[in-house]
């Protein structure tokens, strides 16, 4: 008799592969400034997985939805939908 994993475990497969995925896709540099990211937690570079379309705003968990961001730009861009992040990006450019 084989036994089920738990089903936290098979969710924590899953994030573990979309995370691997998204980092090995940007080349390991934040899509929103180019840095190259930190796997260091609290770190302004830690990286961190940005839906491109917010959860909130009806988007979903899949790769496809799914951008790499450094700490400090997935906090800038906050809930805001990817139109307005790159629009507000060019007004604000230094």
């Amino acid at each position: 008799m084989t036994r089920k994993r738990p089903h936290w475990k098979r969710e924590n497969r899953a994030r573990h592969w979309l995370r691997k995925r998204v980092i090995d896709a940007a080349g390991g540099r934040c899509l929103g400034c180019g840095e190259m990211v930190n796997l260091i937690e609290n770190h302004p570079l830690q990286a961190t997985l940005d839906h491109v379309v917010p959860l909130a705003r009806g988007g979903r968990h899949v790769l496809a939805n799914v951008q790499l961001l450094c700490r400090a730009c997935n906090q800038r861009k906050g809930c805001t939908p990817p139109e307005f992040w790159t629009r507000y990006d060019e007004e604000h450019a230094a």
